[in-house]
């Protein structure tokens, strides 16, 4: 038998979508102008692309922000495991739209604890219950994650071009089970 093909970004863009479902009312009370999670796989460049015409078409400006963007490329192991693929050095970045002018505290206030923070615990909660992977320790998801007030890895001034806070989630590993067709 042949087993089926796993897409990466397929389960992300799944973990992500049942993300929103738990967390947009929530985010709403907050920010009612907030009317979507926005997945973006991609490079940066491409990332920036989508979010630029986005931004151009009145009926999608709104749905811009907050944004989960997953890196490309994304690295599999093969064959270390049977039955089970590995997926290493995974990276994303959780944002929201901000205010250059604002100091760390108020990006707190505003952005971490009312948005970002929501997204990205409810987007781990999910990836526990995906009965597609396992977990790659005994606390969830091996992972490294970065608070970043006014978003600027790269060294960029505005990356995506705009002033954004960010979750950045580095390093994520997962294991995706295989089945067979």
């Amino acid at each position: 038998m042949r087993q089926k093909s796993v897409n990466v970004i397929d389960i992300i863009r799944d973990i992500v979508a049942k993300t929103e479902s738990a967390v947009l009312a929530e985010l709403q009370v907050e920010n009612p102008l907030i009317q979507a999670v926005n997945f973006v796989p991609g490079t940066p460049i491409e990332m920036t692309d989508v979010l630029d015409t986005m931004a151009k078409q009145p009926s999608l400006e709104m749905k811009t922000f907050p944004l989960f963007g997953l890196f490309i490329p994304i690295i599999e192991n093969k064959g270390t495991e049977i039955g089970i693929d590995g997926v290493e050095g995974i990276k994303i970045c959780i944002a929201m739209t901000s205010n250059p002018t604002i100091r760390t505290p108020e990006r707190m206030t505003k952005n971490f604890k009312p948005i970002l923070y929501p997204i990205y615990y409810e987007f781990l909660n999910q990836l526990s219950l995906d009965k597609r992977l396992l977990k790659t320790d005994n606390n969830g998801f091996r992972h490294r994650k970065i608070d970043w007030p006014y978003y600027d890895p790269e060294g960029n001034k505005n990356a995506f071009n705009n002033f954004v806070d960010a979750i950045e989630i580095k390093d994520l590993e997962l294991k995706i089970k295989l089945s067979n067709c």
